[in-house]
């Protein structure tokens, strides 16, 4: 089954970002209403929703599960990290150019949950994305029928018992972190584990559940209501303007924009819009190549910033972006996620083959 309402709500939150990302060049006005980090919370909450959903279909070993996620994120972070230090950010620290292929947030001490961003930009998330990952495999590898409630289990457990510990108190803010100074790389693998964004995570596999209890209820009537609902919680999500990542900030709007436009579909099937579907394919590269491209043609002392005027170059960062995200998704998504299936493959019909000479 393809949910198209995902495709649609990747696409539309990958071009949220990348806007928003982009509109200091449009002037200040129109920074104070794109609100650019519900992306982010968008994006979470479908990544809870995803990995149960397709979790559900059949079952996955661990090892067929981790090798999908890895040739799914890493392929793509590497050829857009090797062309980023060639001819964008051309980075002297060694250590810190490395370190983004790894996952690595760069102040630990600053506010959650982005601490520092990581040298790439917004590629912070797939810190907490990696971290929801293990989990999520390690919940599989205790009960495969259970695997959603002892991840909830897991995720909310390590969140109060860390922050309770620490702090002495617990905080529903997603800015909020542990207080100890973090000089090595445990304190920070303590606070992302602290963090309150994996609530996200958390809320998203809990609306796969919910939608497998209705999935033979259809109403049309009903599709429409929560599709009103859908915009009219997009609309308030640009009244009310920026807010700060997570649970405090734009998690409720995110909750209720995914959540209305997927219920939506589940009553009432929803066609296919190609240009929508199409961002939706590309979003995953576009998130991760729009950062270098804007930085490249708004570096004020670059040719491109010193000749065009800010209009014309904002016009020019989205489209180079969308045209590259597309080219990478060609060129190194699909490949690396068909490659993905075959090794899996290759795995299954060797464990299916031991299983035959043991018998």
């Amino acid at each position: 089954m393809k949910l198209y309402s995902i495709q649609y709500l990747r696409g539309l939150a990958a071009i949220l970002i990348i806007i928003a990302h982009n509109s200091f060049l449009l002037g200040g006005s129109i920074t104070k209403i794109i609100p650019g980090a519900l992306g982010v919370d968008v994006f979470f909450i479908i990544s809870g929703f995803i990995i149960a959903f397709i979790t559900s279909q059949h079952h996955e070993p661990p090892i067929t599960f981790a090798i999908k996620r890895v040739f799914r994120i890493w392929p793509c972070l590497f050829v857009v990290w090797l062309l980023s230090t060639l001819i964008v950010y051309k980075w002297g620290n060694a250590d810190k150019t490395v370190c983004a292929l790894y996952f690595c947030l760069q102040n630990f001490n600053s506010l959650g949950p982005s601490f520092g961003y990581s040298p790439l930009g917004p590629s912070w998330t797939l810190t907490y994305e990696i971290t929801f990952y293990i989990i999520f495999m390690l919940s599989m590898m205790i009960s495969y029928r259970y695997r959603v409630s002892i991840c909830i289990l897991i995720i909310l457990s390590l969140m109060t018992s860390l922050q309770m510990f620490f702090n002495e108190s617990f905080s529903w803010s997603s800015q909020a972190s542990l207080r100890f100074i973090s000089f090595g790389w445990w304190g920070g693998i303590l606070k992302i584990l602290s963090n309150t964004i994996f609530i996200e995570f958390i809320i998203g596999m809990l609306l796969h559940e919910f939608l497998k209890k209705i999935h033979r209820f259809k109403s049309l009537m009903v599709s429409r209501f929560f599709l009103l609902i859908f915009a009219i919680s997009s609309i308030a999500s640009f009244v009310v303007g920026p807010q700060v990542f997570g649970v405090e900030g734009g998690m409720t709007l995110a909750v209720l924009i995914v959540t209305s436009l997927v219920i939506s579909e589940y009553l009432s099937e929803y066609f296919n819009f190609k240009p929508l579907s199409f961002l939706g394919d590309v979003s995953y590269s576009i998130y991760l190549v729009h950062y270098p491209v804007m930085m490249f043609f708004t570096d004020k002392h670059g040719f491109f910033f010193n000749t065009l005027s800010q209009s014309v170059l904002f016009i020019i960062s989205i489209s180079i972006s969308i045209l590259l995200a597309y080219l990478l998704n060609i060129l190194i998504e699909k490949p690396s996620i068909q490659l993905a299936r075959s090794l899996v493959g290759f795995i299954a019909d060797r464990i299916e083959l031991k299983k035959t000479s043991d018998c």
